[in-house]
């Protein structure tokens, strides 16, 4: 899952909202270090997804010790399978993503660009069609 605009303005502004509630910035500095770790260029898709596993668990971590100073009642299993995300979000993302993916590869010269040309069909008659 990408992360999106308004998830890194929470992300930043966690910091300020719950400064000196130790048990959530605590594990708000774990998510964020996570997140400054990405996968190298080129890994594997079993490390991608053991990253993306790692940053969901730390995700629901933070979200666990949050609720649990807002005196919310909510379980770390709760919050990982709670919630809503069309399908059509990720499906979406991918798409981007290998779009600038091509992009770049293309502009470093290390993919082409297909193109055909429209043939006209010539015809062996050397009369023009009738009207």
């Amino acid at each position: 899952m990408a992360i999106s605009q308004e998830h890194v303005g929470a992300i930043n502004l966690i910091e300020v909202e719950f400064h000196g509630v130790k048990p959530v910035i605590e594990a708000w500095s774990a998510y964020l270090t996570h997140l400054n770790t990405p996968n190298p260029p080129g890994s594997a898709t079993a490390q991608i997804e053991t990253w993306e596993a790692r940053r969901n668990e730390l995700l629901a971590l933070l979200l666990v010790k949050i609720a649990a100073h807002l005196v919310i009642s909510k379980g770390e299993l709760e919050i990982m399978h709670g919630g809503y995300a069309p399908q059509g979000w990720a499906t979406n993302d991918a798409r981007v993503a290998a779009i600038q993916e091509y992009a770049i590869r293309l502009s470093r010269g290390e993919a082409v660009l297909p193109v055909s040309g429209a043939q006209q069909q010539t015809s062996t008659n050397p009369y023009p069609p009738a009207p």
